[in-house]
């Protein structure tokens, strides 16, 4: 059933999971890029309920401990993590395949999704960014999934926020940028100068246990699916039910 002011449906369905940089890009050599949404990738909100702002290592942890390390596909001097999956948009009764790139980028996420297209298509650059599919999956639910998995991660983020998390310090550097986890704190530091900066490293860099403590994280599960059915009531989104299958 659509919203007739939107031609939406009024429950949006897909899943997702983590997939390796190999996998990634092997979807990615078979679709073509969407344009951003640029939705408030460090922050949330809901049916009228704020959810606190993630500071970069806050949202590293929360990604690392859900999905496993961090894959290559970022620019080390412009950011310090990204993380890729396989999107399914169940819709009309059929899947539609996507891919999403969450990636670090200077002070912020971005959530890059790209739409795989028939293997027989040869009018199709690769390349070339296109708009999305808006009876497929529509520029609104984009930005809806986003939202959904900042909130799941908050969630999972507030649930081990008193665990152990072992130590890390990572840099930014195009954008002067520090953020770790050292003696139980998390911190993100914006440095003004080079010399702020490099002092900063100078001082974390000792620290940096993140490979030296890879057992204290927990196992990956980047095979499990994660579910994700959401509701579309006026002028709001209620998430019905989220689970790993």
């Amino acid at each position: 059933m659509n919203d007739e002011a939107t031609n939406t449906p009024k429950v949006f369905q897909c899943r997702f999971r983590r997939i390796d940089d190999s996998a990634y890009a092997n979807i990615r050599a078979k679709s073509y890029p969407i344009y951003e949404q640029w939705p408030c990738f460090r922050s949330c909100s809901t049916d009228s309920h704020e959810i606190d702002t993630l500071n970069l290592a806050q949202y590293y942890t929360a990604m690392r401990w859900c999905f496993g390390e961090s894959g290559n596909f970022f620019d080390d001097w412009k950011g310090a993590f990204a993380f890729t999956f396989e999107v399914e948009v169940l819709k009309h009764g059929q899947t539609y395949q996507y891919g999403l790139h969450v990636i670090n980028l200077r002070s912020t996420i971005e959530f890059r999704f790209c739409k795989v297209f028939a293997p027989n298509d040869k009018n199709i650059n690769s390349d070339v960014y296109r708009k999305p599919i808006e009876d497929e999956f529509s520029a609104r639910e984009m930005m809806i999934f986003d939202n959904f998995l900042y909130g799941y991660l908050y969630g999972r983020y507030k649930v081990f926020e008193s665990c152990k998390i072992p130590s890390f310090f990572k840099t930014i550097p195009s954008n002067l940028i520090t953020f770790g986890h050292f003696d139980g704190n998390f911190f993100e530091h914006q440095h003004e100068t080079p010399e702020a900066f490099e002092a900063d490293v100078a001082k974390y860099t000792p620290c940096n246990t993140d490979k030296a403590l890879a057992t204290d994280w927990p196992e990956d599960e980047k095979e499990d699916f994660v579910d994700v059915e959401v509701q579309f009531i006026p002028h709001a989104v209620k998430i019905d039910r989220f689970s790993n299958v």
